[in-house]
């Protein structure tokens, strides 16, 4: 992953929690995760204009921004997919889905515990999808 993307996906990360974060906040938490991603000081300004300019981040006021969460997959780092991934993520979802009964109170306890067990395993399968995405 280049320079670029690790920084953005670190502005992601940090902006995900739905808050408002200073740009003093930004850069301390990226510096402190790796502090040569910003050894250059229009590095973390180019990120996020970018970031603005492809709707993802919105600038609250002057040295202010947040995540724009009007889209489920910036939470969840599917904007680094290409269009291959995400048809692929699709699918494992929509094939997921068949096999997960929703939780009701007409289950017993064994019953529950599997359509758990399959859930968190299709979550696995999810994050395994994204990041590898991101490792190429």
């Amino acid at each position: 992953m280049n320079k670029s993307t690790t920084i953005k996906k670190l502005i992601i990360d940090i902006l995900s929690d739905g808050d408002e974060h200073t740009i003093g906040e930004i850069k301390h938490i990226i510096s402190s995760q790796n502090n040569l991603l910003l050894c250059k000081k229009s590095t973390l300004s180019v990120a996020l204009s970018d970031m603005i300019k492809k709707k993802l981040v919105c600038r609250v006021r002057t040295g202010v921004y947040m995540l724009k969460m009007e889209n489920e997959s910036i939470k969840n780092g599917e904007t680094c997919l290409d269009s291959s991934e995400k048809i692929l993520l699709q699918q494992w979802r929509d094939f997921s889905e068949m096999k997960i009964v929703d939780a009701n109170y007409e289950m017993d306890v064994e019953e529950f515990i599997e359509n758990k067990k399959i859930y968190e395993l299709s979550k696995e399968v999810e994050r395994m999808i994204i990041s590898r995405s991101e490792q190429l």
